[in-house]
């Protein structure tokens, strides 16, 4: 089993979170339940915050809040000095209430309604992404209309030659795809003529997300050679000056058993090395470098328990231990492809025996959390953990979604309440003439 330095297995032969026992802590909160340990977020944003210093990047850390957004684990991540990257201004406005400065905040997204544009330029956001050349003219209408100047970074989509246009990993980089302004055709020069020609707008620098799960610093290094040709052209054509590159996130986690990522720190300081050597051959000066890492912060960090309701059994078929959980809905699909691990929380003396399918409460067709659990004889009330498991969608909220606990020290509170029975009514407005 892919072992993390935040877990043991207590004498009883239970699996053990942060010192806390995962049995004891499902007949206290019930089940399904994620838990997370603080010291292993704390731990994961240091390396991002030191690896930036320690290698001369000079950049920021942005914490990618839509993988993970309760205000507890909000408020650790800003404690340890990282800004927050927010795909909504919902998100922006969770992050000013766990305290963050409305200028550590990034906006971005591939669409972004204009009345979003207009709260995000009315708070003071420190820098919105432009993604399109449509949202150039709203960002500008907005700044014009409170006397203001506001920030901006251009998402580009590097188009990376000679690498592997996997759906599976660099998906950011795929021809056609739906975000940022392709630098093959010209689109990305137009967009940064575009914010020249604003006087309300400031071009920060240039963005891009290239995919999940990249072991290899090479495609970072492949689309900063591109974005520093798209930074010179700029400066050529506009005079803008991009003094911050934000190459994303897509840092690797330990989803598979085998995965074996290598240290955030090593990882900067190859990107850094080969930065200063592409901007010497360019002539420019080296320009900051951002990240936004989102699950490589809160993943590993993070176990999933639920509750075996029924196993099912038919002769010649694999049988289903069946969850009271629900299966996410939207899977990246760098993970899609790869068998998570999964072990028995109560049972951890026991030798693995048969392949199970893992399933959901739901009658959802896609409810199947893997078709290949190698585990001991499942029985019903049983405890499933999934390690790696703080990859939930988090926002996609409701029965069987799972509670959330934060745990130190063997300690373990509850963050984020399991959303109750009465979910699917409490948002609800009923006009009177249904009410006859």
């Amino acid at each position: 089993m892919n072992r993390r330095d935040d877990i043991s297995v207590s004498g009883r032969k239970r699996l053990m979170v942060a010192g806390c026992d995962l049995v004891e802590l499902a007949a206290m909160y019930g089940t399904p339940f994620c838990i997370f340990d603080e010291a292993a977020i704390r731990q994961r944003c240091r390396a991002f915050v030191r690896g930036l210093k320690d290698s001369g990047l000079g950049g920021a850390a942005y914490y990618a809040a839509e993988v993970f957004a309760a205000q507890a684990a909000l408020r650790i991540i800003r404690q340890e000095g990282m800004g927050l990257a927010a795909t909504s201004i919902a998100l922006a406005h969770a992050a000013l209430q766990a305290g963050y400065d409305p200028g550590q905040i990034i906006l971005h997204g591939a669409a972004k309604p204009r009345d979003e544009i207009e709260s995000a330029v009315a708070l003071g956001i420190g820098r919105i992404v432009v993604d399109s050349i449509d949202e150039i003219e709203a960002i500008q209408a907005a700044a014009k209309s409170r006397d203001s100047v506001q920030r901006v970074m251009l998402r580009i989509n590097p188009g990376l030659a000679g690498l592997p246009r996997s759906r599976e990993t660099l998906w950011g980089v795929t021809p056609g795809g739906r975000f940022g302004v392709s630098v093959e055709d010209g689109e990305a020069l137009r967009a940064v003529k575009a914010v020249a020609a604003c006087p309300n707008l400031r071009l920060s620098g240039l963005h891009t997300h290239i995919g999940s799960q990249i072991f290899s610093p090479q495609p970072y290094i492949q689309a900063l050679e591109k974005m520093t040709d798209l930074a010179v052209l700029a400066m050529f054509v506009t005079g803008c000056e991009a003094g911050e590159l934000n190459i994303g996130g897509g840092f690797p986690v330990r989803w598979h058993e085998e995965d074996d990522p290598p240290p955030v720190g090593a990882t900067m300081y190859t990107i850094s090395q080969n930065l200063k050597l592409i901007c010497e051959r360019k002539g420019m000066s080296v320009p900051a470098v951002n990240v936004e890492p989102g699950r490589a912060i809160v993943a590993e960090a993070g176990t999933l328990v639920s509750r075996v309701c029924a196993v099912k059994r038919s002769e010649g078929f694999r049988p289903y231990a069946v969850l009271d959980l629900r299966a996410a809905r939207a899977v990246d699909p760098a993970f899609s492809n790869k068998q998570p691990v999964f072990t028995l929380a109560n049972r951890q003396n026991e030798e693995a025996s048969e392949v199970y399918a893992l399933a959901d409460r739901t009658c959802s067709p896609d409810g199947v959390l893997t078709w290949d659990a190698y585990l001991p004889e499942v029985r019903a009330d049983d405890l499933v953990a999934q390690l790696c498991g703080g990859t939930m969608p988090w926002s996609e909220r409701g029965p069987g979604s799972p509670a959330v606990l934060m745990a130190q020290y063997g300690s373990a509170l509850m963050i984020e309440e399991r959303p109750d029975a009465q979910y699917y009514t409490q948002l609800d407005r009923v006009p009177a003439r249904f009410n006859r």
